[in-house]
């Protein structure tokens, strides 16, 4: 992209066929497998969307879904500023849930933490999976929609602290902005003139 990232502004139209189609799928795959579905643990910001969304999608009492709050420190290792305790996950299995999949170190890092506390099993969802940046631990195990394009996604909670000022900003893409159905998104990006 010559530098400059696409900032892609995913409209709450967009947003929620991408979390309920997330849902629909997750759900799918535990039942064609015979399995029960788990416990939602939504990372802090992203997935505190999300993950409450897809709980009330599956009819989850509040109690099945968790928060993991982490800081990135300076040299790259995380802190875990809320992370469940081994108490409330303990043989327990659970879904991780998040916005979007980059580099793949927030995954790694709060599924690796939820494992070493005692759950059974431990999968992650993601709205947006980003392959070609991907650098550590697994991909996810469910993706709304793959991004092969150097974007950056702001969704609908986010629209004040990532809103262009002045509206001509050079990283916004009039084609970013508007009411787009997911069905309109280009491998991940919206088209451009649209």
């Amino acid at each position: 992209m010559g530098g400059k990232r696409l900032k892609v502004v995913v409209p709450l139209a967009a947003t929620n066929e991408l979390i309920v189609d997330l849902g629909k799928a997750v759900r799918k795959s535990y039942e064609d497998t015979g399995q029960e579905l788990p416990d939602i643990v939504s990372i802090a910001r992203t997935g505190l969307h999300i993950g409450p969304v897809i709980a009330r999608m599956w009819g989850l009492d509040a109690r099945r879904t968790l928060m993991a709050g982490l800081a990135k420190n300076e040299d790259g290792t995380f802190s875990d500023v809320q992370m469940p305790t081994s108490a409330q996950i303990s043989g327990r299995r659970l879904l991780v849930v998040d916005g979007v999949c980059k580099s793949g170190e927030t995954l790694q890092h709060t599924v690796s933490s939820l494992k070493e506390a005692g759950a059974v099993s431990v999968q992650s969802a993601v709205l947006i999976h980003k392959p070609e940046e991907h650098k550590i631990g697994n991909a996810p195990d469910f993706t709304g929609m793959i991004d092969r394009h150097d974007a950056f996604y702001v969704f609908p909670w986010e629209m004040e602290e990532h809103m262009p000022t002045p509206p001509e900003d050079p990283m916004v893409s009039s084609s970013s902005i508007g009411q787009f159905p997911v069905s309109q998104l280009v491998d991940g990006v919206l088209p451009h003139g649209a």
